[in-house]
């Protein structure tokens, strides 16, 4: 989708945006969700989304292959086309809000969107302050080396390293959970780097700057298609974990309608279509739709 200045209405408020193309919008910030007499919480519904005539999602839109812009300027991948599936059943233009996901579920709570669209690793912690979709992957975090260092043969050869993540991820949790082993047992990392961005741990780590880069399988695997002969995989972080999408815990309306979309997906074949075409697999019959989020 090519970029453009556009204006939208939502509610009673009034907020310049910027736009993309293909019935598909691109935002720094908006305000989509209604706020109750009180102020202290938003929420939205379905009803609200077809009357305002836009489904607006938020995250980080460098996540390759989950949504990233492609050759043409235009957002695509994974997540953008189960979106576009529901906005369209909706009859509704998608809205994206690009956003470091740091921010992502603070974002969600301040309203300026309706879902975070982006895949969110489910966990005990966080199930407690959001409510999450079934599942649409599975993934694991994977350390990563560059190719060029022999001295890292395995997992064990990690300990007193320094490693990096992006912020506020399921990589850093996992990552702050293996240092916690590592510490119990008279070890630990020199040292635990934080990015900002979904890449940049990788472009440190060709640079010097960390020893082990941690991010989620899929994206690891499409960073070493593009990038042949610069990274090596090490091994897994942590447990294998689910990747669904996040909505404040007043919206359970829209959670549900947005679930039985993704039933609707699986069941006339999409999903499987988009995983082939993203991840060159099909793991839909192994995602489950209940009891998918960890106990503590």
């Amino acid at each position: 989708m090519k970029k453009k200045l556009v204006f939208v209405a939502l509610m009673a408020l009034v907020l310049s945006v910027t736009g993309c193309g293909s019935g598909e919008t691109s935002t720094d910030e908006s305000s989509t969700a209604s706020e109750t007499d009180t102020g202290s919480s938003v929420s939205v519904s379905v009803q609200d989304i077809k009357d305002r005539g836009t489904l607006v999602i938020g995250g980080e839109m460098t996540y390759e292959p989950y949504e990233y812009l492609d050759e043409n300027d235009e957002y695509t991948g994974y997540d953008i086309e189960i979106w576009q599936y529901i906005a369209n059943d909706l009859g509704v233009e998608l809205e994206i809000v690009d956003l470091p996901f740091s921010g992502a579920l603070t974002g969600l709570d301040a309203g300026k969107y309706d879902v975070v669209g982006c895949v969110v690793g489910v966990n005990a912690e966080r199930a407690k302050s959001y409510e999450f979709s079934i599942p649409v992957m599975s993934s694991r975090i994977l350390a990563v080396k560059s190719i060029s260092n022999s001295s890292i043969t395995s997992m064990e050869d990690c300990d007193g390293l320094t490693v990096g993540a992006q912020v506020g991820s399921t990589a850093e949790i996992c990552v702050n959970e293996w240092n916690d082993e590592l510490t119990a047992a008279g070890g630990g990392f020199a040292e635990i780097k934080t990015y900002t961005g979904t890449t940049e741990a990788f472009l440190d780590l060709v640079n010097g700057g960390v020893d082990i880069a941690c991010e989620a399988e899929q994206m690891v695997l499409s960073l070493m298609d593009k990038q042949e002969g610069v990274y090596e995989i090490v091994g897994q972080v942590g447990e294998t974990s689910y990747l669904s999408y996040a909505f404040r815990t007043s919206d359970t309306e829209f959670r549900d309608f947005v679930n039985e979309e993704l039933q609707k997906m699986k069941e006339d074949g999409t999903l499987s279509a988009l995983m082939e075409k993203y991840f060159e697999m099909d793991i839909v019959a192994d995602l489950p739709e209940s009891d998918f989020i960890p106990e503590e």
